[in-house]
């Protein structure tokens, strides 16, 4: 008898057969391709679920049951079910009506002892990595949505089809942040971020709001998406709705390469996953490990990361929003103004040694540099409300308009620019082309993208030069 059920395999679930035949022998249960430890064990509970659920263990024959297919070690949660409903199948113990379903649907579930049948932790997972239907057990709340048929023992004749839909833009609860007023220029840069999603390193002064800044632009984050709370559901399980938002992960700056970016044997993700779909802030950027810094280029670049360890290989998610925060200096008094630079109390070459554990590379991956000493200067000022409300505009101008291909002006193709730099200059254009209400990105909005995008760049590596 061959029933079809999951495996893991590399981290993601893949579609298998246990294979059940009886042979004359001793009776004992053999499993064989590759099980793991959790699977070997479930020979005791089968034995104890049939005796307790009136089944008969075979009589002067042994069960061999093969995994397939063969070629990788076998982990699963819910294979246990499939090797008893393929027993009971292969001895005639099956109704007509489960035997129909084994055809139809695959079987995941968990035994226990008295004979009843739940599902594994993970079937939301399950349901939503599979397209067709599968047989499982009682599940808990935590599966919100999904369709299955139900078999809660394993004596049942007819198992019930269950339907779970959930209402989850009525879940998602906005974060608050008080009506505080923005220097204008901290208020441009907090629209233009959360609309175009870009990421940003603030530079400046001790006390010049950086922090607040990154909490109030997560605060105007919109809502999230279905699929990448899924993907983290997946990996980490409920914990990742308590927020009721997006992800928003900010680790301390003495946290380990392996910490922020995953991996270890057997593999697991890190933090950089935990933010995935959200924002990872990371407060006194210059002071986590080189070793931390440099581990993000890959996956800002390619939204996920890959490890390979012994053998294994998963990948994880890890599209996030990059906001860095950073004084220039130890003391945390300088000021990136010329006119104002005296008020470090430290040498020039040691402030120069604290910039320079930034390397290119890495400075590359931000699409702007914004100079927080500004804010501190004086001039006209927001409510953050008003700027809920421009990125609220701005936004449903950009769905109005949908996909248009622009020529690039030819002054910016002369540029001396990389990939990443002319990518960050189109975004940033396209996003005040849409503050100002434009379908077309003008040369006005690339000459403002270009002040807005490098200038800040060329400054901070001139700073001490």
């Amino acid at each position: 008898m061959i029933v079809r059920t999951l495996f893991k395999h590399e981290g993601r679930f893949a579609i298998g057969e246990v294979e059940v035949k009886l042979l004359p022998g001793v009776p004992q249960l053999h499993i064989v391709g590759q099980p793991d430890s959790q699977i070997r064990e479930c020979g005791i509970k089968l034995k104890s679920a049939l005796r307790s659920t009136q089944m008969e263990w075979p009589q002067g024959h042994q069960i061999v049951v093969n995994l397939r297919p063969a070629h990788f070690r076998k982990s699963s949660f819910g294979v246990e079910l499939a090797v008893a409903l393929g027993f009971m199948a292969a001895t005639n113990q099956l109704s007509d009506t489960v035997r129909a379903k084994l055809s139809e649907a695959i079987v995941y579930g968990e035994l226990a002892l008295d004979g009843r049948v739940f599902a594994p932790y993970d079937l939301a997972s399950a349901i939503r990595s599979v397209k067709e239907c599968l047989l499982s057990g009682e599940a808990q709340d935590s599966v919100r949505d999904g369709r299955w048929w139900l078999l809660s023992t394993l004596n049942q004749q007819e198992p019930a089809l269950v339907q779970r839909n959930f209402d989850w833009q009525k879940f998602w609860r906005a974060p608050e942040f008080p009506d505080f007023e923005f220097h204008q220029k901290a208020a441009d840069a907090l629209w233009l971020a959360a609309h175009m999603h870009l990421n940003i390193l603030l530079a400046g002064p001790q006390g010049s709001g950086k922090s607040t800044w990154a909490r109030a632009l997560y605060s105007l984050t919109p809502a999230p998406t279905g699929a990448a709370m899924s993907e983290l559901m997946d990996l980490f399980g409920e914990e990742v709705l308590q927020q009721g938002w997006r992800p928003f992960e900010k680790p301390h700056h003495s946290i380990t390469p392996l910490a922020m970016i995953g991996g270890g044997s057997p593999l697991f993700p890190g933090v950089i996953s935990r933010a995935h779909g959200g924002m990872l802030v990371m407060d006194e950027f210059l002071e986590f490990p080189a070793a931390v810094l440099e581990a993000l280029r890959e996956p800002i670049e390619n939204g996920h990361i890959e490890h390979a360890r012994r053998g294994e290989r998963a990948r994880f998610p890890a599209d996030f929003q990059l906001i860095g925060t950073t004084n220039l200096c130890p003391c945390g008094k300088l000021n990136p103004d010329p006119d104002k630079m005296k008020s470090c109390t430290h040498s020039l070459i040691r402030c120069r040694s604290v910039c320079a554990r930034l390397s290119g590379p890495v400075m590359d991956r931000f699409d702007l540099v914004v100079m927080s000493h500004e804010w501190l200067q004086r001039g006209e000022r927001q409510r953050f409300s008003e700027i809920r409300s421009t990125v609220e505009a701005v936004r449903d101008f950009a769905r109005q308009r949908g996909a248009v291909k622009g020529s690039i002006p030819a002054w910016v193709v002369q540029l001396e620019l990389s990939h990443r730099r002319r990518n960050s200059l189109l975004r940033v254009a396209r996003g005040l082309a849409d503050h100002a209400r434009s379908v077309e990105i003008r040369d006005e909005h690339y000459r403002a993208a270009f002040d807005l995008a490098e200038k800040p760049m060329a400054h901070i590596q001139q700073l001490f030069a």
